[in-house]
């Protein structure tokens, strides 16, 4: 709210607001679970929304060397609606549990540019399919996949209008033969591709870790970790704005070790563990 200028970026000018008004938030929300002990089969569902009346936005002038001037004002409002529904159920037949989550987003904004009235919207969806077995004694398997996709439109500049599209598979493997040992291997792929940018993201990454525990009550963990295995991983940053397309890429630790103890402090002292109790007869 302070009226004074924060040009840390000499090409993006943010100038404060004394004359600023709180803004008013209703939210409205519904839930609904529905569970089956008997089969193991759950489905939970919800949607709700959220109206913003006097929203914090912002005005923004671009002049002819480009430079944006923001003003933060109260725009008019803000609609923003969600819905999803997640479904689980054992598949015997296969030793499998299965889960599927639906998610679907849409939000409506005010904004302005060059004291033009700017209304961008966005339309969010995704879907997430995965599987797990279900007898978990020594083995647990988790494994899937996830799409989402992303629309952007500004009434504006139409030519901004932009598609995310996001796809992800993952993998988590875990063995622990006994309370001695336990393995463990992760593996992330993710795929990114946007309208606005020529190139695609690809990036997989791989982890392992294993685990020893020892000392009494197997109180102690010694666990050697290793991230990124490929040397894959990447710290890109796209940003999309009305007047400028911006990709940061960032230095980052990729490829590395890591040799960890903990101790837990929650068990009894003895090898047996729990109470022990000694009854003695007078």
């Amino acid at each position: 709210m302070v009226p004074v200028v924060d040009n840390q970026n000499p090409h993006s000018l943010l100038y404060g607001n004394r004359y600023l008004g709180p803004e008013t938030r209703h939210e409205l929300f519904a839930n609904w679970l529905l569970f089956d002990q008997f089969s193991g089969t759950s489905v939970f569902a919800c949607i709700g929304g959220i109206y913003t009346h006097d929203k914090t936005g912002f005005s923004t002038s671009i002049n002819d060397s480009l430079v944006q001037v923001i003003h933060i004002i109260n725009t008019r409002d803000e609609i923003r609606t969600n819905a999803s529904v997640e479904f689980s159920t054992p598949l015997k037949f296969s030793r499998l549990n299965i889960h599927l989550a639906l998610e679907g987003g849409w939000n409506k904004g005010q904004t302005f540019v060059n004291q033009v009235d700017n209304i961008s919207t966005n339309l969010s969806r995704s879907i997430r399919l995965s599987f797990a077995n279900l007898k978990k004694n020594k083995w647990d398997i988790d494994f899937g996949a996830e799409l989402g996709l992303t629309n952007s439109k500004y009434s504006v500049q139409e030519s901004m209008n932009n598609r995310y599209f996001n796809l992800n598979y993952f993998a988590d493997l875990a063995f622990t033969p006994n309370e001695t040992w336990h393995f463990g291997f992760k593996s992330d792929v993710v795929y990114n591709r946007s309208k606005s940018f020529t190139d695609n993201v690809n990036i997989q990454l791989l982890s392992a870790e294993v685990g020893y525990n020892f000392l009494a009550n197997k109180r102690g963990m010694l666990m050697l970790e290793a991230y990124d295995l490929l040397n894959k991983n990447s710290g890109i940053n796209r940003i999309s704005e009305m007047n400028y397309l911006r990709e940061t890429r960032s230095n980052i630790i990729g490829r590395y070790l890591m040799l960890s103890f903990k101790y837990r402090l929650n068990k009894a002292a003895k090898s047996a563990g729990g109470l022990d109790i000694d009854v003695r007869k007078r």
